[in-house]
C-alpha cells in the first residue's frame, strides 16, 4: 500500500491542474521578465541619454540634433518593447491580443485571462 501512495498523489496533482495551467504559468514568467526588461530600458535609456548630453558639453544646434535623435530612437524602441510586453496569446484559439484595463478575455473565443479550465 505504501508503494502506491506517491503515484496516487501524483495522479491527483495532475488531475487538479487545469487545461491551460502550463500556458498561463509560462505567460506569468514571460510577463515578469518583459516588465523587468522594459524597466531596465527605461532607466538605462534615460540615464544613457542624460550621460550623452553631459558628454556632449554645451548644447549647440548640432549637439541638440544628436541628443534629440537619440531620444527619438530610444522612445520608439521603448514604446515598441512596451507594446510587445503587453501582448497575450490565447491558449485556446491562438489569437494574439493586448491586455488592458477593460479587456480581460480573448476577443475571439472569450477565454478569460489566467482561466485554467474552459
Amino acid at each position: 500500500m505504501l508503494g502506491n501512495a506517491p503515484t496516487d498523489i501524483g495522479k491527483k496533482a495532475d488531475s487538479l491542474m487545469g487545461l491551460y495551467t502550463e500556458h498561463w504559468n509560462r505567460y506569468r514568467q514571460h510577463n515578469a521578465r518583459a516588465t523587468l526588461r522594459v524597466l531596465a530600458v527605461l532607466v538605462g535609456g534615460l540615464g544613457g541619454i542624460a550621460l550623452l548630453g553631459f558628454l556632449l558639453g554645451p548644447l549647440t544646434d548640432v549637439r541638440m540634433a544628436i541628443l534629440g535623435g537619440a531620444l527619438v530612437v530610444w522612445l520608439v524602441g521603448f514604446i515598441g518593447m512596451a507594446v510587445r510586453a503587453n501582448g497575450v496569446d490565447c491558449p485556446r484559439c491562438s489569437t494574439k491580443y493586448a491586455r488592458g484595463k477593460y479587456l480581460i478575455a480573448c476577443p475571439q473565443c472569450g477565454l478569460k485571462m489566467l482561466q485554467e479550465d474552459p
